[in-house]
């Protein structure tokens, strides 16, 4: 579902006051630092560019045992993740994607986690994307199985973990909804919202994905049209 289309409700992740914990690849390490108020304590980003699905146990264990050193390992955290495109685009099957994210989830919001909480952000098409049908073909693919991983593992099940699905979020209006949008590649990633290379976001994008994000985590606002944020 895009902006658009979806409209915030109450925070079902509470209101306790998470430490938001940012994991994943360059999507994620990329993310300005002033958009970063998702929690009311700090924000903290250990995502990397190039990152893959299993990096992010390596990056939960780093952030882990530096909250054990500092004496904060009883603090609730909100985990904000993304990775998987970085795993197919390296030719990695999407079943072993999704193997590696179970384990993750597990790790980060299992049955002993107590009060940490998730948001995991799909793929997105992208403009470089436009004319390469076996890769968009693939991010569907991944968005559909990272969905279904998500929201059936026990901690989606249970209201502690939730999926931001965004395939088309960031293409334009009139093509992100039509017929054969992903695989019959109708539909057109909006330039507008990229950085010059095409591949990551720019600062308006970031800004629509902070509003996505809000609608699982804050919960506070209707999340108005999708092509308004950024306009004056």
């Amino acid at each position: 579902a895009t902006v658009r289309q979806r409209e915030a409700g109450t925070n079902q992740f509470g209101n306790m006051p998470h430490r938001l914990v940012m994991l994943g690849d360059s999507d994620i390490s990329r993310w300005p630092a002033g958009l970063r108020d998702l929690s009311p304590a700090p924000a903290e980003n250990l995502a990397a560019g190039g990152a893959v699905m299993s990096d992010l146990l390596a990056q939960l264990g780093d952030w882990r045992s530096r909250g054990d050193s500092e004496g904060e390992g009883n603090a609730a955290a909100l985990f904000l993740c993304c990775a998987g495109e970085n795993d197919v685009g390296s030719g990695r099957p999407v079943d072993a994607v999704l193997e590696t994210l179970r384990r993750f989830l597990d790790e980060a919001v299992g049955g002993d986690s107590g009060d940490d909480r998730l948001v995991f952000v799909g793929p997105k098409l992208e403009p470089w994307l436009a004319d390469d049908v076996r890769s968009r073909r693939l991010y569907a693919k991944l968005n559909t199985g990272l969905a279904r991983a998500v929201r059936n593992h026990p901690s989606g099940r249970e209201g502690r973990a939730a999926y931001v699905e965004c395939l088309t979020a960031f293409c334009t209006e009139e093509t992100s909804t039509v017929p054969g949008a992903v695989y019959g590649n109708r539909a057109v990633p909006d330039g507008r919202f990229f950085d010059g290379d095409m591949l990551h976001l720019n600062e308006r994008g970031y800004e629509v994905w902070k509003r996505m994000v809000e609608v699982e985590i804050i919960g506070s606002a209707t999340v108005g049209p999708r092509h308004s944020v950024g306009k004056a």
